[in-house]
C-alpha cells in the first residue's frame, strides 16, 4: 500500500492525525534512494522489534522477485514460498511509530528496514533524525502510552515486556506473521 512520505497517516481508514507516513512504498511509484547515516539501520531494526500495530496477514515486498505466483494452492508450495520471503526479510505485518524531538510521530511499515537495507530507500531526513535520536529504552514506553485507539492492533507481549515480532532482524525466533498461514 502506497502513501507519500510525510503525508498524514490513515491506513485502513484509521486516522492518526498527529502521525505522518514514511516508507509506504509501491512498485508503481519511484522512491528516493541513497545512503543513510552510520548506525541508522541498527537503530531502525531495534525500533522494528517493538511494533506499534499488528495486522492480520502480511505484506510482501513488491520490489523483490520471488518468481511467478504459485499456480497451485498446495500448502507445501505456499509454505516454501513463504519461508523464502521470510528468509529474505521481505514480508511483514507490523507497523512502527517513531517520535521526533519536536513531538512529531512517524508511522512506518516494519518492512522499512528491508527497503533501506535491500533497496537503498532513503527516508526523509527528519525521520532519519527522529530514528537516530530515539532512546531505544523508551520505545516500549512510547508504545504503552499511545492512545488506546492507536495501539489496538499492537503486537503481543511475550510476558517480558518485549513485543513478539522480529520482522526486521534475521533472528530464528518465531515471528507474529506465522499466524498468517
Amino acid at each position: 500500500m502506497y502513501f507519500a512520505d510525510l503525508s498524514p497517516y490513515s491506513y485502513h481508514g484509521d486516522p492518526e492525525l498527529e502521525s505522518l507516513n514514511v516508507g509506504w512504498l509501491d512498485k508503481a511509484r519511484g522512491y528516493p534512494r541513497g545512503p543513510v547515516p552510520a548506525g541508522f539501520l541498527e537503530h531502525l531494526v531495534e525500533i522494528c522489534k517493538r511494533p506499534a500495530k499488528q495486522h492480520r496477514g502480511f505484506h510482501v515486498c513488491e520490489f523483490c522477485d520471488f518468481g511467478p505466483e504459485p499456480a497451485s494452492m498446495d500448502q507445501a508450495v505456499l509454505n516454501a514460498r513463504y519461508e523464502l520471503q521470510k528468509a529474505a526479510g521481505a514480508l511483514s505485518s507490523t507497523e512502527i511509530r517513531v517520535v521526533g524531538r519536536d513531538g512529531r510521530v512517524y508511522a512506518s511499515p516494519a518492512l522499512i528496514c528491508h527497503y533501506v537495507l535491500t533497496h537503498s530507500y532513503q527516508p526523509p531526513q527528519e525521520f532519519v533524525e527522529a530514528v537516530m535520536g530515539t532512546d531505544l529504552g523508551q520505545v516500549l514506553t512510547t508504545l504503552l502510552t499511545m492512545r488506546p485507539a492507536n495501539r489496538r492492533h499492537a503486537g503481543q507481549s511475550d510476558g517480558s515486556g518485549r513485543f513478539v515480532s522480529d520482522h526486521c532482524s534475521r533472528s530464528s525466533s518465531p515471528a507474529v506473521t506465522d499466524i498468517g498461514r
